[in-house]
């Protein structure tokens, strides 16, 4: 019976221990809301957290920096064996049409493919281009995208 309460503690111990060392720290600067509570240590605030946290953090950043909300004209939309094939004639019809300077895009969420053209900030400047395009890409429609930013 004695032995049961030995292990029991020597796995909360172990548990305890693995739970201290898996999380890391950051210093983060003070910013000095309240300085006449200054004493001569202050200034600095560690956070422990999981190593974890900021992985995901960098994640997150590194997929997200180069985009944001804004709108593209869908050229191509399609699905089944010939589709891959179909989207790049689509592409490379629109880039000679178009030029390489207008972005186009092959974006695939299965089973779908599909062919965007442009980085358009507003819904107006979508439209405009499809107007433009539509003698050429009739089945075109504007769609809300992340877009890169312009090289203004």
């Amino acid at each position: 019976m004695n032995n049961k309460y030995t292990l029991i503690f020597l796995f909360a111990l172990v548990s305890f221990c693995t739970q201290i060392f898996s999380q890391s720290s950051k210093r983060i600067e003070d910013t000095g809301f309240l300085p006449s509570a200054r004493g001569a240590n202050d200034g600095n605030i560690v956070l422990k957290h999981d190593s974890r946290v900021f992985s995901i953090i960098d994640k997150h950043i590194s997929t997200n920096q180069d985009k944001f909300p804004g709108w593209r004209v869908q050229i191509f939309f399609g699905s089944g064996a010939s589709a891959s094939g179909d989207a790049e004639r689509v592409k490379n019809a629109f880039l000679n049409a178009y030029g390489l300077d207008m972005g186009c895009y092959i974006i695939y969420e299965a089973p779908y493919y599909k062919v965007r053209a442009g980085d358009f900030r507003t819904r107006a400047e979508s439209l405009k281009f499809k107007e433009k395009i539509s003698k050429d890409f009739s089945n075109s429609w504007i769609v809300e995208d992340m877009i890169t930013y312009p090289n203004e």
